[in-house]
């Protein structure tokens, strides 16, 4: 059964939300650090969507992949780029990896390849 990314992606971001109302600083310092973190030092966003993404399918985690996706194609990157940083993982995660990018990353590529055009 194929995966319902949009759902996942929104399912996520009321997650987030939920979390962020319930406890503001924990979460609140959390995104902070992402925000220093993506938008300081001599690398732009959009590498360091690359690198997150990459990160994500090696952790095999389904949102994170979803989500940096959808960040990376959001900052400029395009369906080549973005699956040039996952296939690279595929010489450390092995299988795994590949899995994750075969199944949820296919389809993320997919669902948000055309909304920030």
């Amino acid at each position: 059964m194929a995966k319902d990314i949009r759902k996942m992606f929104n399912d996520m971001n009321e997650g987030i939300a939920q979390a962020q109302s319930e406890s503001p600083e924990t979460v609140g310092a959390f995104f902070n650090l992402l925000n220093v973190s993506e938008h300081n030092g001599p690398l732009d966003v959009k590498t360091k969507e690359l690198i997150a993404l990459a990160v994500s399918v090696y952790c095999r985690c389904e949102y994170c992949i979803i989500g940096h996706c959808r960040s990376a194609y959001e900052a400029g990157a395009t369906r080549a780029e973005i699956l040039d940083a996952a296939t690279t993982v595929i010489a450390y995660g092995g299988g795994p990896s590949f899995a994750y990018i075969s199944a949820t990353l296919m389809a993320a590529l997919d669902e948000f390849e055309h909304e920030f055009e």
